[in-house]
């Protein structure tokens, strides 16, 4: 699952293949499904309820939908999602094995995302082959701005999975004190500042924040040296992408326009020109009329998570989703704090662009919850017994 979510191929020639994306999600169920069977994830009704109570809003909003134009692919992420919420992983491990693939794989992601910004044209055309997806011409694009976009093929998408990874590496960091860990933490940042993405900057800049904080309640000088080097480096990168800027007024129209464009700017979305102004302008006109998977050209089901959700199913769907969600990461995270702090990031990136039903979303997740328990445990740490949910007594902890 980390190798296909973070590795798989997304096109083929360049063009967007939906047979692959199939593929996966086929794949995906049936390496769940042994989960389901053999961790018992079926035994807490009210989840069920709840993942069937999800498709059904989405169900419902497509026959009271006024539109006869249907996207039956619509449903499928949803699905997916339902059934992920039911798995159970709170006594799986992983092992050594998980962890090996997790450094190699920091390593390619800092070696491709480096090359991507110095330029390499083997590089770019190897994303633009086998890594297109969303729409046309978005990876040239965004390659061509020389933005460190992986496999992710936009900005938003890479920012926020950048985020995870420095999260998992500061973690072990801060649990195994080994430096490698720590630099790819640093790693992550800079190149989560280089996509000069809203989502990017402000993900980072939290990142920052937290590495900041560890580092100065231990070592005032090591900080010091650190907070140094991000800038130092982020400022190169940033000289990289504007090597014209002569004043600060420049720089700050540049990251102006990150934040209020009206194609990648999170503000810029909502504006008359935004790619969401139509569709709040029909949630405004319209706000118990869902749509389900039912389409017209100018409702964007994109860019924004719980705007899509209210699009798709109105409030139903938006609870489903995120109390599914709550429910999953508790459920299955060791340490409540770890469950916490992935519901806050996630439900926060999601106000920018519609995350969980991205099918490396839905692969990766559940591996960044059991490397997360790899690492607690192997710290000591064995959680608390949960409660039956919704029984006796029952209280989600």
């Amino acid at each position: 699952m980390f190798l296909i979510g973070l590795y798989s191929p997304s096109s083929i020639g360049g063009v967007y293949s939906q047979t692959l994306w199939g593929f996966y999600g086929v794949l995906f169920v049936v390496l769940l499904s042994r989960l389901l069977i053999d961790r018992d994830g079926l035994s807490t009704p009210w989840l069920c309820v709840n993942s069937i109570l999800m498709i059904a809003s989405l169900l419902a909003g497509t026959i009271l939908s006024p539109f006869s134009d249907y996207r039956w692919g619509g449903l499928v992420g949803f699905l997916l999602l339902a059934v992920l919420y039911l798995v159970t992983l709170r006594d799986v491990s992983a092992g050594q094995i998980l962890q090996t693939f997790f450094v190699i794989a920091n390593v390619l992601n800092v070696f491709i995302s480096a090359a991507i910004i110095l330029g390499s044209d083997t590089v770019d055309r190897f994303l633009i082959q086998h890594y297109s997806s969303f729409y046309p011409d978005l990876v040239e694009m965004m390659t061509t701005f020389r933005k460190p976009i992986l496999s992710f093929a936009t900005h938003s998408a890479a920012a926020f999975f950048f985020y995870l990874f420095f999260l998992l590496n500061f973690e072990t960091y801060k649990l195994r004190k080994k430096t490698i860990f720590m630099g790819f933490s640093l790693s992550y940042i800079i190149l989560g500042f280089a996509l000069l993405s809203f989502s990017g900057m402000a993900l980072m800049s939290f990142a920052t924040f937290q590495i900041g904080h560890y580092i100065a309640q231990r070592r005032r000088k090591a900080f010091l040296i650190v907070i140094s080097i991000v800038l130092v480096v982020s400022g190169a990168v940033l000289y990289r992408y504007f090597a014209d800027i002569e004043n600060l007024a420049t720089a700050i129209d540049a990251v102006n326009t990150a934040v209020t464009s009206p194609t990648n700017g999170f503000l810029g979305r909502f504006s008359q020109l935004g790619t969401l102004f139509d569709t709040i302008n029909y949630l405004r006109n319209h706000p118990f009329s869902p749509v389900g998977v039912s389409y017209r050209a100018d409702l964007f089901f994109g860019d924004s998570g719980p705007v899509e959700y209210y699009l798709r199913g109105s409030i139903f769907l938006v609870l489903t989703v995120y109390i599914g969600l709550f429910a999953f990461l508790r459920r299955n995270l060791i340490r409540r704090s770890d469950a916490y702090l992935l519901f806050v990031v996630i439900t926060g990136f999601e106000l920018g662009f519609g995350s969980l039903t991205y099918i490396r979303t839905l692969y990766l997740l559940p591996v960044f919850v059991v490397y997360l328990n790899d690492l607690r445990r192997g710290a000591g740490e064995s959680g608390e017994p949960l409660m039956p949910a919704f029984g006796p007594r029952a209280v989600l902890p």
